[in-house]
């Protein structure tokens, strides 16, 4: 089956499965892939919190099954709804909830559909027994689960809706005992601060969900977009080939969210800003980027945090001076680091 990815947010609004309820002037989700819940927690302290992100969203918390050379994708076979991971246990994530949560909100990486396509014990303890369909620790039987069926063709549509993604045992969804065993998991993760600590009645989760839809697929995103946001995959493989050299940087200038003073050199040099918030300037090119550019920004020195940041009155990287028209001289080697410059208001000094 189609994996659903939930992320969760407090709710009051109609149609609320589209908004992320960030905190007032506030913006961006830092995928913090893997990261130990300790670590997620300073983050949003030390850098998070204080630069104006929005939220994290986290790896699966609950236990999955210990798999061979502890690869990445063992966090997507459940063994039970113990929040008990390599990220750290149940006391390690609450603690980092109520941290992040002076301004950074907490959407976790949520799994409702399967269970663990192998045998084996998990990161809390608990054993998973595929072949006789038994996850004692929620606990699942056989009787909670969709037939077992492969998906062989994914042009196929009921295979792939209705059969078991790489063998992961799939739920099923449609009985009440696994509506009510999911629930008492998602609540449990409201309780503890997920976001929120409740949903009013008939409200709707933020959700975004993971729809693999690249072309030629049998099951389309659109069809999933009135139930909440996609997770679109198109986006990352489009910016991947421009920023891997198989496109022009140009092609860029009605990607995404819109950008005003847009300047591109006919190939992969690139610079733009956001109203008087920001600037930026891309350098994929041979050769260094000396001009100067309208920025919309106000009179002044900002720190480039591309090179570095600001600290104190000074900068800890490089600097940009923005003249009274709101016109700075860029120079952008083709041999930096990064490849690109930024300033913003917050790092004007």
């Amino acid at each position: 089956m189609k994996a659903l990815v939930l992320f969760f947010a407090f709710l009051a609004l109609v149609n609320a499965q589209w908004d992320t309820h960030w905190w007032s002037g506030r913006s961006g989700i830092v995928h913090l892939f893997e990261w130990k819940w300790n670590d997620i927690a300073n983050e949003c302290e030390t850098f998070l919190a204080p630069n104006g992100f929005a939220g994290v969203q986290t790896s699966v918390p609950i236990e999955n099954v210990i798999a061979q050379g502890r690869p990445w994708w063992e966090r997507y076979q459940p063994v039970s709804y113990k929040l008990e991971t390599r990220s750290g246990n149940r006391q390690q994530f609450a603690d980092m909830v109520r941290r992040c949560n002076a301004g950074v909100r907490i959407y976790p990486d949520v799994i409702i559909n399967h269970m663990a396509a192998m045998d084996g014990v998990g990161t809390g303890g608990s054993i998973s027994q595929v072949s006789n369909y038994n996850f004692p620790a929620v606990p699942y039987s056989s009787y909670d689960f969709n037939p077992r069926c492969g998906i062989y063709n994914y042009g196929n549509v009921n295979e792939v809706r209705n059969c078991w993604l790489q063998g992961l045992s799939d739920l099923a969804a449609h009985t009440e005992y696994v509506r009510i065993k999911t629930s008492e998991y998602l609540n449990d993760l409201i309780d503890l601060g997920v976001a929120a600590h409740g949903f009013p009645a008939n409200a709707r989760p933020f959700i975004a969900q993971e729809v693999i839809d690249l072309g030629g697929e049998a099951i389309s995103r659109d069809e999933y977009l009135h139930i909440g946001t996609i997770t679109e995959f198109k986006f990352s493989a489009e910016i991947g080939r421009v920023f891997r050299g198989y496109d022009q940087l140009k092609h860029l200038s009605n990607f995404g969210e819109g950008v005003q003073n847009w300047w591109d050199n006919g190939g992969n040099e690139i610079a733009f800003s956001h109203g008087n918030r920001g600037f930026i300037a891309f350098n994929l090119n041979n050769h260094d980027i000396n001009r100067t550019f309208y920025t919309g920004l106000s009179a002044g020195t900002y720190c480039d945090v591309a090179s570095g940041s600001k600290v104190g009155s000074s900068c800890s990287g490089k600097s940009v001076t923005v003249d009274g028209s709101g016109n700075a001289f860029i120079n952008l080697p083709y041999n930096v680091e990064d490849g690109f410059l930024a300033i913003h208001v917050d790092a004007k000094l």
